[in-house]
């Protein structure tokens, strides 16, 4: 890259957010979603899902190449810290999937651009959602209600497609161990 060009890319902030899933009691999958501060440069009181900036705490620890330093996992650790902030529990971030097609670009009102990479994760277990200082609010909604809620961006279509691949990753499931209990017969 020539000096010229690296003066022409802007910097740049790295985003992670995570649509977490559970099951209701029926099987229905349901989203938790937190309402911003009304006091938020971008989206105040609009309705989201757990995400926030990447740190330098979150590259972890550095490994050697022969040509640079690298560091992985990085960005599915800065997403499991979000959701402890926010929603306040843990999720490991080995459970962390990429959302397909879930990586977005936008300019804040500051002017900055903004790569957001998002995730989802079912949650194993019931997890106690303890409100973090970030958020006002917090629901668990199911696809046929997110219409009822204004939310900042693109979220809601994340939601959407995140319960389907949750969906499609229980089906392919199910039919391989189907498939592997007939072959054991």
């Amino acid at each position: 890259m020539t000096r010229e060009s690296a003066e022409s890319v802007p910097e740049y902030v790295v985003v992670t957010t995570t649509v977490v899933l559970r099951r209701d009691s029926d099987g229905v999958l349901e989203s938790l979603v937190f309402r911003r501060r009304d006091e938020d440069a971008e989206g105040p009181g609009l309705w989201t899902i757990a995400g926030g900036k990447m740190s330098r705490k979150d590259w972890g620890r550095q490994r050697k190449t022969k040509s640079h330093p690298i560091w992985e996992g990085g960005l599915r650790r800065a997403a499991a810290r979000e959701i402890k902030e926010e929603g306040g529990f843990d999720v490991p971030p080995d459970t962390l999937r990429l959302l397909e097609d879930g990586d977005v670009i936008f300019i804040r009102k500051s002017g900055t651009p903004t790569l957001v990479l998002t995730y989802w994760t079912l949650l194993a277990a019931e997890s106690t959602v303890q409100l973090g200082r970030e958020m006002t609010d917090y629901a668990w909604l199911k696809e046929k209600d997110l219409g009822k809620y204004a939310f900042i961006g693109d979220v809601a279509d994340h939601v959407r497609r995140a319960m389907s691949a949750c969906d499609e990753e229980l089906r392919v499931n199910s039919e391989k161990a189907e498939a592997h209990m007939a072959r054991a017969r």
